[in-house]
């Protein structure tokens, strides 16, 4: 324990736990295993097994939860009752709050997965990617600014803002794809949409 008030909380019933930085685990009265390094890291975290928190106020708020980790500036900095997440960059899954004990997401990137509150099993890679998704479970969102909505489910999003070059459905397998895709597209100037499962997909 190295820093101002870090783990001050902390007496006899936390085990083998890291906590470096001002106030980093400051309310950590127990819990075991973890390691917060950062100013306010782990701040309110408390009875949490397993965690890793790394950055300014990373995992800083909240009850958080057990198995997670969380590096970037404020990277899960208002995760509560989360379980098996990671978040990785400036505001990874900022808002990462299930209530209901689970979580199991991954954002990678600035402000990815920011605004998931009860959420779950989601993969968020980019910069805002997911960032509008807070109830939506089971998607992948890859690409900068490719946001979502809030409650979508069983999505594939692939691509660059609001109109992903590649869209699907995890749960049916039909897909949808903006471009040159087949001779056979609906074609807007240079840009064609197939919907389908794939199967005749021609001259990609």
């Amino acid at each position: 324990i190295i820093g101002e008030d870090a783990g001050i909380a902390v007496h006899t019933s936390g085990r083998y736990n890291v906590y470096i930085g001002k106030e980093a685990g400051e309310a950590a009265s127990s819990g075991d295993s973890n390691v917060a390094i950062g100013y306010k890291a782990g701040e309110t975290s408390n009875n949490d097994n397993n965690c890793i928190l790394i950055g300014f106020k990373a995992g800083g708020s909240g009850t958080l939860g057990n198995n997670n980790i969380f590096i970037g500036y404020e990277a899960g900095r208002d995760a509560s009752s989360t379980h098996g997440s990671i978040g990785i960059g400036y505001q990874a899954l900022f808002e990462s709050n299930t209530g209901g004990g689970s979580g199991y997401n991954a954002a990678f990137g600035y402000a990815a997965g920011y605004s998931i509150t009860s959420g779950n099993y989601n993969l968020f890679l980019g910069y805002e990617a997911g960032y509008d998704i807070t109830t939506g479970a089971n998607n992948i969102i890859i690409g900068s600014g490719s946001k979502g909505e809030a409650g979508i489910t069983n999505q594939l999003r692939i691509g660059h803002g609001s109109s992903p070059v590649i869209s699907a459905s995890l749960e049916t397998g039909d897909i949808l794809l903006q471009g040159d895709v087949s001779s056979s597209a609906t074609s807007t100037a240079s840009f064609g949409t197939y919907i389908g499962d794939g199967s005749q997909l021609t001259g990609i």
